[in-house]
């Protein structure tokens, strides 16, 4: 999927100065640009289910899942950076079965650097890029941490801007614990490549913890070998969602 400049100026713009008509304007443009992954979401998360958003932003995922899992489920939405947080608060804190963590997920609780981005609010990075606004400190924590075995997890949706690999490293025992359990993830090359690593190494993770990626399409997932992650694009604007999952899909 390539982003589109044009949208990611207006809405930086709209985000900054307009918020009221961003917070309106956002769900609509979410819905249109995330229609598969919006439909294998509400095929695939379970009411009554425990679930993670983390890089919960102003919480438009956290909202959805929030509406899937039910009074019965509970949503752990976790976003770091101050402003995206306070908005985040104003959207979703007040729903009963969210439970909103001012922190970064990564491989170990600690305390990161998040460097902000001066063009979306969606792309700030727990790394240091070249082109950043400022420098934030906040605590991270890792999921194993976290969850530390008190209760099951069976979903989890991370988009972290390339910082996937510490996060996924941080979730080990949880992810091993938990068998059935389904993850959307980003996964973004140029990002990793940010960040340190690699797509391939990312994906070796992955495949470490006993996870299978697919890429969602509207009607079916594809399965995706070592072979075709060598294969994405590495540009800044080039990203893909998959799936990762130990069942094999229909």
């Amino acid at each position: 999927m390539e982003a589109n400049p044009l949208a990611i100026k207006l809405g930086n713009c709209l985000y900054h100065h307009l918020f009221p008509l961003y917070k309106i304007l956002y769900p609509v443009f979410k819905k249109r640009q995330d229609a598969v992954e919006i439909t294998w979401m509400r095929r695939l998360v379970q009411p009554r289910s425990n679930v993670l958003d983390i890089g919960a932003n102003i919480g438009f995922y956290t909202s959805l899942l929030s509406d899937l899992v039910g009074s019965g489920g509970h949503v752990y939405a976790f976003e770091p950076e101050p402003t995206n947080f306070k908005h985040l608060s104003a959207i979703a804190g007040d729903r009963q079965n969210v439970t909103l963590v001012p922190k970064a997920v990564s491989d170990r609780s600690e305390n990161l650097t998040i460097y902000t981005s001066p063009n979306l609010n969606v792309d700030h990075r727990a790394y240091k890029v070249a082109n950043y606004e400022l420098e934030i400190p906040v605590e991270a924590v890792s999921i194993d941490d976290y969850v530390g075995g008190r209760f099951p997890v069976k979903f989890i949706k991370m988009d972290i801007q390339g910082f996937e690999l510490p996060a996924f490293q941080g979730m080990e025992r949880t992810v091993t614990a938990n068998r059935a359990m389904v993850i959307f993830s980003e996964f973004w090359p140029y990002g990793f490549r940010q960040c340190g690593t690699s797509a391939s190494v990312v994906y070796d993770y992955i495949r470490s913890l006993d996870l299978q990626m697919w890429l969602p399409e509207r009607d079916k997932v594809r399965p995706v070998s070592r072979t075709i992650v060598e294969q994405f694009l590495e540009s800044e604007t080039a990203y893909y969602n998959v799936i990762l999952s130990r069942t094999a899909f229909a």
